[in-house]
């Protein structure tokens, strides 16, 4: 059933033609996929498949398209498989972090909206949006399918979702938009999910550009990983993630990209063990003593101070780390408007997440840098 609902044939808008378009043949750099695990690429003599393994998240399910130049005729095989036209010249996308996958590859001149234009943290892409150049689509619930079909793009990129909800794009797919789901945040390892930047790579025709730049973040977290694995088990502290949201505590999964980033940074986390790559939800009473000694704290940043933490709930003022300031925000790239370039551009430099752990955890190891992402709770 989710297969048909992807199913349309190519618009009026991705049957143009243009010199400038090379030809897939002829593209020498081809992606090999060695942490994400939730999207594979196949190359043909003229056209790309790309299989998004792990769509939903209550749904075992694979979604399929088919990548073709623009003005190239769908092979017979495949003539039930939605078509993306390439490289995308007009590319509307609902996430933050797939912005960061899009600014990482130089090719912001593509977008053609995103769900709020409030949020963004480029200055190129909000002068844009200024101009008019760049519309607000909504998400969810507030989409809006009239302006999105209006806009005629090549493609509309959605994030992970839940089966049902992927039912509210079926009247831009008859339209003949195709939908393509992108569920990086599902990836249980930061590396996994920058490798994401591959997919965007595929849809652009920048193999070779995807291949360098994710070569690079790749060496410098291996290297950072490298780094904190020679700290000795006895010496190794602790550390938990998040905070209660409405009376439950929604801890990473042991499997989960939070949990791998802590035990790569050189940190002990209490649910090491547990098998789960989402989060695992419990009381207060359950995490607090856990909490209570743990030597680190990374809360988010939905919090600004340790009077706001107090406000939140008194009992946080007597965890081990509250007490010795090591709580730490990641909100030191806030934008205007509210954007957090942390969800933006994370996804994509998951080395500088990763240094900014262990320089908290370990200052020695790095001691002439300075804490990218995240800021430490003073007051």
């Amino acid at each position: 059933m989710l297969s048909a609902a992807c199913q349309h044939t190519p618009s009026e808008n991705q049957k143009h033609q243009s010199a400038n378009f090379p030809d897939i043949a002829l593209i020498s750099d081809s992606l090999n996929i060695k942490y994400a695990q939730g999207f594979t690429i196949e190359y043909g003599p003229s056209f790309k498949i790309v299989h998004i393994l792990k769509p939903f998240q209550d749904v075992a399910d694979t979604l399929s398209y088919l990548l073709l130049s623009h003005n190239t005729a769908v092979p017979e095989p495949y003539q039930d498989l939605p078509v993306i036209n390439i490289p995308l010249q007009k590319l509307i996308v609902l996430s933050t972090t797939h912005l960061g996958l899009v600014e990482a590859l130089e090719s912001n001149d593509i977008l053609q909206g995103v769900a709020n234009t409030e949020f963004l943290c480029n200055l190129d892409l909000r002068q844009k949006a200024a101009r008019n150049q760049l519309i607000s689509v909504g998400e969810d619930n507030t989409l809006n399918s009239e302006r999105i079909i209006s806009a005629h793009p090549d493609l509309l990129m959605a994030s992970g979702m839940q089966s049902a909800t992927f039912r509210q794009y079926t009247v831009l797919q008859q339209a003949g938009i195709p939908v393509m789901v992108n569920s990086e945040w599902l990836e249980n390892t930061l590396l996994g999910r920058g490798e994401w930047i591959k997919l965007m790579g595929a849809l652009l025709n920048k193999e070779k550009e995807a291949n360098i730049y994710f070569n690079h973040i790749e060496t410098e977290y291996n290297k950072l990983k490298t780094l904190a694995a020679s700290v000795p088990e006895k010496d190794r502290v602790s550390a938990i993630s998040s905070m209660p949201y409405k009376g439950t505590w929604y801890v990473p999964g042991g499997n989960s990209y939070l949990a791998h980033l802590l035990y790569d940074a050189g940190a002990k986390y209490h649910w090491s063990d547990s098998p789960e790559s989402g989060s695992l939800s419990f009381d207060f009473e359950t995490v607090y003593p856990v909490a209570l000694q743990a030597n680190f704290w990374f809360p988010g940043d939905l919090i600004t101070s340790k009077n706001d933490l107090r406000e939140r709930d008194s009992r946080f003022s007597s965890f081990k780390s509250f007490k010795t300031g090591q709580v730490y925000i990641n909100n030191k790239r806030m934008c205007e408007g509210g954007g957090n370039a942390y969800w933006t551009s994370g996804v994509v430099n998951p080395h500088l997440i990763l240094a900014d752990y262990i320089k908290a955890f370990y200052p020695q190891l790095l001691p002439d840098y300075e804490l990218y992402y995240h800021n430490r709770v003073e007051y």
